[in-house]
């Protein structure tokens, strides 16, 4: 008498194998061996005459400058720390129990001199800005929604310097644009204030 488990199992197995086989007949580069395989590194068994392939020379990577010294690169600590004393300065000038929500950029020619937020977030309305910029460069900060041309223009100075902005409904894009040496620009924005 047959075991009806067996012809069960054998029949669940074959389907299996049978599935498994099909798939592998259906996938991009079937029976292909991937690029990054060890079949197409060379070996010590490389057939003679066979062409040696080059290694490849490591590229140079792009390294972002410092905004306090040009022939430095960017330390980022150093600029975490001013950062956190422009918001510090931004929440006391404005009697605030914590810092006042913004945003913060390093801009050079190295990496790049532009730089859109999108926040969509933002209720439409007016506001304050607070914004200092340091470094050899000058920035423009253009807002898009209902505040015509930049907002600020020119040289950095770390200074703070404040105004006013018009949040659009359904998002308002903050658009930093560098010149000249590397900059850091940190800012902050509130309720329009008086």
């Amino acid at each position: 008498m047959r075991n009806p488990t067996r012809s069960i199992r054998t029949v669940a197995v074959a389907a299996v194998l049978g599935t498994s086989a099909l798939l592998a007949g259906c996938t991009p580069n079937a029976g292909q061996v991937p690029p990054t395989s060890a079949a197409n590194t060379p070996s010590s068994t490389a057939a003679v005459g066979a062409t040696p392939r080059p290694t490849p020379t490591p590229t140079s990577t792009v390294q972002a400058l410092s905004a306090t010294d040009p022939t430095a690169p960017y330390d980022e600590a150093e600029t975490s720390r001013w950062f956190a004393r422009v918001a510090d300065e931004v929440r006391i000038s404005l009697g605030l129990d914590r810092a006042a929500p913004g945003m913060t950029v390093h801009l050079d020619a190295e990496t790049s001199q532009n730089h859109l937020v999108t926040m969509k977030s933002l209720p439409a309305g007016d506001y304050s800005f607070h914004l200092a910029c340091r470094g050899g460069g000058s920035l423009t900060l253009s807002v898009s929604g209902g505040t015509p041309g930049p907002v600020v223009e020119g040289p950095c100075t770390d200074e703070l310097v404040s105004g006013a902005f018009t949040a659009a409904e359904g998002g308002t894009e903050f658009r930093f644009t560098a010149t000249g040496d590397p900059i850091d620009a940190a800012l902050h924005y509130s309720a329009a204030t008086p």
